[in-house]
């Protein structure tokens, strides 16, 4: 997800009938690039929300069955409960000193999430594309890092002869 995004999901897009979805509908205009989407909610990301949700529903009161899922100060009534960009990076630094991490950007995680579905998960860079949302392949190609080892690892794939064919 991009901040911005996270920023504006709603307990509805993640809880259904008191447990966690199992894909998250980004719906058209609610991202930067106005791309409709279902996000695969990861089993860590959903045992984290069945622990949270109801956490969240119960700070929020009865007075509001669908507040926003992610907030800047749980637990107070802020004026403007919205996670803007600023706070978010507030909040990533805290958890990321927290948790004894030097260097960490949002970004990163976009990152880290595109390199294992390509590397991990052996998905093919338009798999990657429509996951990330990105208009354009080009912007996806960034983040391709491929190594000596899976070039070659690639080719013996292809054409496991045996004989090591050359290109």
């Amino acid at each position: 997800f991009r901040i911005g995004e996270v920023s504006r999901l709603k307990v509805s897009n993640v809880w259904l009938q008191d447990h966690p979805v199992t894909s998250i509908h980004i719906p058209p205009n609610f991202n930067k690039k106005c791309l409709e989407a279902w996000v695969h909610v990861a089993d860590d990301l959903h045992e984290a929300l069945k622990q949270y949700v109801p956490l969240r529903l119960a700070d929020a009161g009865p007075e509001n069955p669908d507040p926003l899922l992610m907030v800047s100060r749980p637990g107070e009534k802020a004026i403007n409960p919205i996670i803007t960009r600023p706070v978010a990076y507030v909040i990533l630094e805290w958890w990321r000193l927290k948790a004894g991490i030097r260097h960490f950007k949002y970004h990163a995680l976009r990152h880290t999430f595109a390199t294992r579905l390509l590397s991990d998960g052996g998905a093919n860079l338009r798999s990657v594309q429509l996951l990330l949302r990105h208009r354009h392949i080009s912007s996806t190609q960034i983040y391709t890092h491929p190594g000596q080892d899976e070039l070659d690892l690639a080719v013996m794939k292809a054409f496991n002869s045996g004989q090591g064919a050359t290109a």
